[in-house]
């Protein structure tokens, strides 16, 4: 019995599924990532008011960190997909189907409308408004309600500057995303 070839086509359509599968999955974690933290906080603040001890909000820096971290490589790893589909799959299995149209044209379609570029400015707020800006308050008031030290003022720094990096990672990304999106015009409201 001879094994049947598959065609070229039939394995870029396999890795677009197996991509598009990835992504999907990708998608759904990054967004349980948003309520993971808004757990973590309430958690926190929880535990401050029970056992008053602003201390306990030192926790949250690090919690945040890690998970804006991993919402943001998430976030990349599902761009990157998206754009191996654009720019790759789809233009390969044009020009082998000899497709007069562009093959997957939805994945560039609906990125290309008028409130992209806002759309993004406002998925950045909502990220610094998550992950950042939450752990910078703990910190702030785990420093005002608690007796200075030195190792406070130590771990306060090092959380401080997680924050920051995490805070000039997310930045970044949004600034990439938007000078890759095409210049148009957004609409007035």
């Amino acid at each position: 019995m001879t094994a049947i070839e598959p065609s070229l086509v039939d394995v870029l359509m396999l890795e677009y599924q197996q991509l598009k599968e990835e992504q999907r999955l990708r998608i759904g974690i990054r967004d349980h990532l948003i309520y993971a933290t808004l757990g973590v906080l309430a958690m926190a603040v929880g535990g401050v008011v029970q056992l008053d001890s602003p201390k306990l909000l030192l926790l949250t820096p690090p919690a945040c960190m890690a998970l804006g971290w991993t919402y943001l490589v998430n976030d990349d790893r599902i761009t990157a997909l998206g754009r191996h589909v654009q720019t790759v799959i789809g233009p390969q299995l044009a020009q082998l189907l000899d497709a007069g149209i562009p093959v997957f044209g939805w994945e560039a379609a609906h990125r290309n409308d008028h409130w992209q570029r806002t759309r993004k400015r406002c998925q950045l707020a909502v990220d610094l408004l998550i992950f950042c800006t939450p752990a910078l308050a703990a910190l702030v008031v785990a420093w005002s309600f608690t007796t200075p030290s030195p190792i406070l003022a130590a771990i306060v720094l090092v959380e401080a500057v997680g924050i920051g990096f995490l805070t000039f990672r997310l930045a970044t990304n949004a600034r990439t995303a938007l000078s890759r999106m095409p210049s148009t015009k957004e609409p007035r409201t």
